[in-house]
């Protein structure tokens, strides 16, 4: 299915680039700047349904069983030569760490945009800037309420290099008995931000948070513009209930020459106590390699199992929360 594109109508922009180790001094500098309000002390609107439908940090950060990794430690390889056991607790949660990284990067500008009156109000339209920050870069955010949802687009460039290009954009379906517990999605163009390594790609977010967080995320083509590109699904559901289910498939280069496809579904409870189940898959291999891992609440491993090369086992199978193993099966 085509995803819509949630920016408002225009003609495309040419890719202007912009350097994020400046994010820093962007925001210190947006601190001591004022918005003029250009409409009256009596707008048409109270802005808290548009600043309601922003997407929110708290919703979109990902938080795999508390996200601990004390007491983690190696167990013995299955053979002497196939290096220690996958730590697929502690994976899962570098893999939600870097997810975090890229999307809470576009937030945090948004947030920071936002804490100051709108430049522009119209009854369905908010815009806040063109702002210029330290006289080095212009960043701005444009909104729309549209018949039933709400759209918005943050862009930024060096200040004079000409219009400014999309960083992020999403569209947001209010809820049924609060606004912002509602759905929608979030798309970041990698390419228009420039990181250090000249990351390019897509992250593309559908998120429904009428019951805590559940988020599909899919990476396309990301990696370094002269490098390797990858792609990615992944899946988080945390209820407010607690607990939760993280899966991903990811590709990779195992050894640095074997094409492979990773497949982990971590799945916990509310006290954080969980297991982990992967599979890794290539032509190359004779069939698919398994690994499982169950632990404590913290992270601490309680049982591990492999069916790699002879097979191992290690630890208690009665100590894992979950008794039979799971696949990924929302990706």
């Amino acid at each position: 299915m085509t995803r819509p594109d949630p920016r408002p109508a225009r003609a495309l922009r040419p890719p202007v680039r912009w350097r994020s180790r400046s994010v820093g001094v962007a925001l210190l500098a947006l601190a001591a700047l004022g918005c003029e309000d250009t409409l009256s002390a009596d707008p048409f609107v109270s802005d808290a349904d548009f600043l309601a439908a922003l997407p929110h940090q708290e919703d979109h950060t990902l938080q795999v069983a508390g996200g601990g990794t004390a007491a983690r430690s190696p167990a013995p390889p299955p053979d002497e030569d196939d290096g220690d056991w996958p730590d697929l607790y502690g994976l899962s949660v570098e893999v939600a760490s870097g997810l975090n990284g890229l999307t809470l990067t576009c937030l945090t500008l948004v947030d920071a945009v936002v804490a100051y009156p709108p430049t522009h109000r119209a009854a369905d339209a908010r815009s806040w800037g063109p702002v210029d920050v330290d006289d080095d870069y212009t960043i701005a955010l444009e909104m729309e309420r549209l018949p039933e949802s709400y759209a918005w687009d943050f862009r930024a460039a060096p200040t004079g290099t000409g219009p400014l290009p999309s960083l992020c954009a999403g569209v947001h379906d209010p809820g049924t008995t609060e606004l912002a517990r509602g759905t929608g999605s979030i798309d970041m163009w990698l390419e228009n931000w420039d990181i250090e390594d000249s990351t390019v790609g897509t992250l593309a977010t559908d998120y429904d948070l009428t019951d805590g967080q559940e988020l599909r995320i899919d990476l396309m083509g990301v990696g370094s513009a002269d490098e390797r590109a990858e792609d990615g699904g992944y899946y988080f559901r945390q209820p407010r209930a607690g607990g939760g289910d993280f899966q991903y498939r990811t590709t990779l280069l195992v050894d640095d020459a074997v094409e492979a496809v990773l497949e982990v579904r971590t799945r916990w409870e509310p006290d954080g106590a969980g297991r982990s189940d992967a599979r890794l898959l290539s032509d190359d291999y004779p069939r698919a390699y398994r690994f499982t891992e169950c632990f404590a609440p913290g992270g601490r491993p309680v049982y591990r199992w492999t069916d790699l090369v002879r097979g191992a086992e290690e630890g208690d199978a009665a100590a894992c929360p979950y008794a039979s193993p799971a696949a990924v099966d929302q990706i």
